[in-house]
C-alpha cells in the first residue's frame, strides 16, 4: 500500500480550471448551479491539402510494405522452421535455433522478402489509390 502525505483533493475541491470536465458538469447539475459552458471544438475552414503525386504514392506504398516485412520476417522465419521441424519429425526449440545459428539467422532471406514488397506493396497500394481516384472521377 502507498503511504500518502495527506488527504488527496477530490475533483470538486480543485480549482475550476483544473477540474476534469465531468466534474464541472456533474457538480453544477448536482448543486443546481448554473452549468459551465464547454465550448465544442470548431472546424477549421482551411482548405484540404493537395493530393500526393503518383510517384510519391507508389514510393510510400513500397516503403511501408518493406518496413512491415522487416518487422514480420523474424516471426515468419521462426514459423517456417517450426513447420519444417514438425515435417521432419523433430522437436523445434527456439532457444536451440538461436544458440546454433545466432539471432541474425532470423533475418535469413530478408532481401528476397523486401524485394517482393518493393513490387507487391507498391503495385497493390499504389494501384488501389489510382483506381479509387479514377472511379471517383467517373462516378462523380
Amino acid at each position: 500500500s502507498r503511504a500518502t502525505a495527506g488527504p488527496q483533493p477530490t475533483a470538486t475541491a480543485l480549482h475550476p480550471a483544473k477540474r476534469p470536465i465531468y466534474a464541472l458538469t456533474r457538480q453544477s447539475s448536482l448543486n443546481n448551479m448554473s452549468t459551465t459552458a464547454i465550448a465544442a471544438p470548431t472546424m477549421s475552414s482551411t482548405p484540404a491539402p493537395a493530393p500526393l503525386s503518383k510517384p510519391v504514392v507508389f514510393a510510400t506504398s513500397g516503403l511501408g510494405g518493406m518496413l512491415g516485412w522487416v518487422l514480420v520476417h523474424p516471426a515468419n522465419t521462426a514459423a517456417v522452421r517450426m513447420n519444417l521441424a514438425s515435417l521432419q519429425g523433430t522437436k523445434f526449440s527456439f532457444g536451440a535455433m538461436i544458440r546454433e545459428n545466432g539471432v541474425m539467422s532470423l533475418y535469413d532471406g530478408l532481401a528476397a522478402g523486401v524485394w517482393r514488397q518493393v513490387f507487391y506493396a507498391s503495385s497493390r497500394f499504389g494501384l488501389f489509390e489510382t483506381c479509387r481516384d479514377k472511379l471517383h472521377e467517373i462516378r462523380g
